[in-house]
């Protein structure tokens, strides 16, 4: 696989988290974890009172301050909140998914897809993982309003805004072994960055092997999971896209970060989940019945970093190389031109970034 793998048993499955597949080192947006603010885990009850804050919130406009503060230890800005005259409101024009306006985007499509909306969860990769355990998730499709959990590369954390981004996570069913998955990310990027440019952002390339980028700039990244099982293998993918950050968000990110609406999309966000499904459904129906081989030229034609010069960028102590990208081998990995010849890099604990 393209993909340093790490195993855990769990009653007859094996969970297995693809490392190379994961989000980027750097969060996709920049506010902290929710647990940090507290200095704990976060309580169910704390869970269950900002539902219903949100519940109400969506139903009247608007609550007391007052009432957030005496009930709600987290800062209300935490969610996108802001204060008018004691009460607490969403911003003007929030694009709230609706599970039936994208079902309606999907109707001609072949595929049918099982919808779940969150209006505040901690990851939807990890519930899909969670269930995959034990049960069949093929064409399961779960979204978050709010994010406050979602996991990324040697377990950072990363946060999306209330109704401004996507935190989309797709079960599907492969009966491809394990060791024929490689590259399965790279296809996903692929077929994201296809259903983003038919929504309207122009100009998108990706970055091996898990992030899609514009102009220089991330503008969405990637998370698959395995989880095997005596019926097969169940893969949970994930994506995040950032679609409408603020100015101070961009500024505060500690790498240069896009969104949708800034490359040139006025598609709402259940048109964007409706493009991006679409997409994601014609590549991996091919990749189960042919495998990577055939996506290698268009992930190289759309790879920001082929032919470039770059840093492979080692965990621990391992330092720097120079080396030179030539392109994707049929597994996914990156094969690179080295002062010691040519190599491939299975992923892991590694980066590659343009020098």
């Amino acid at each position: 696989m393209c993909a340093e793998t790490l195993f855990a048993v769990a009653r007859n499955t094996v969970l297995v988290h693809v490392a190379s597949d994961c989000l980027n080192d750097e969060a996709i947006v920049s506010p902290p974890p929710l647990s940090n603010l507290l200095g704990r885990p976060l309580r169910m009850s704390e869970l269950a009172q900002i539902s219903e804050f949100i519940a109400v919130l969506e139903q009247n406009g608007r609550v007391l301050e007052a009432d957030w503060l005496t009930q709600i230890e987290l800062p209300y800005t935490s969610f996108g909140l802001l204060e008018k005259d004691g009460l607490l409101v969403w911003p003007e024009g929030l694009d709230l998914l609706n599970a039936d306006v994208i079902d309606g985007l999907l109707a001609k499509h072949s595929s049918q897809f099982e919808m779940h909306i969150h209006k505040c969860i901690s990851s939807t990769n990890t519930l899909l993982v969670e269930e995959a355990q034990s049960k069949g998730i093929d064409n399961q499709v779960h979204l978050a309003e709010f994010q406050y959990q979602g996991r990324g590369r040697r377990g950072r954390q990363w946060l999306s805004p209330y109704a401004r981004n996507l935190a989309v996570s797709l079960g599907r069913a492969s009966k491809r072994a394990l060791a024929d998955l490689g590259g399965l990310s790279l296809v996903v990027g692929l077929a994201l960055a296809e259903g983003l440019e038919t929504a309207g952002v122009k100009d998108v390339s990706l970055k091996w092997p898990n992030d899609l980028w514009v102009n220089n700039k991330k503008l969405a990244g990637i998370l698959v999971e395995l989880v095997s099982s005596e019926a097969g293998t169940r893969v949970i993918i994930g994506f995040g896209v950032n679609v409408d950050l603020s100015d101070d968000e961009i500024l505060s990110i500690d790498q240069p970060v896009t969104d949708a609406r800034r490359c040139g999309s006025s598609a709402d966000r259940n048109s964007l989940v409706a493009h991006c499904l679409k997409a994601l459904t014609q590549y991996l129906d091919h990749f189960e019945e042919n495998g990577f081989k055939p996506f290698i030229n268009g992930f190289n034609a759309l790879h920001i970093l082929h032919g470039a010069d770059c840093n492979l960028i080692s965990a621990g102590e391992t330092p720097d190389r120079a080396v030179k990208v030539l392109g994707v081998g049929e597994m996914g990995e990156l094969i690179v031109e080295t002062e010691a010849g040519t190599e491939r890099i299975h992923g892991g604990e590694v980066s590659i970034r343009p020098t």
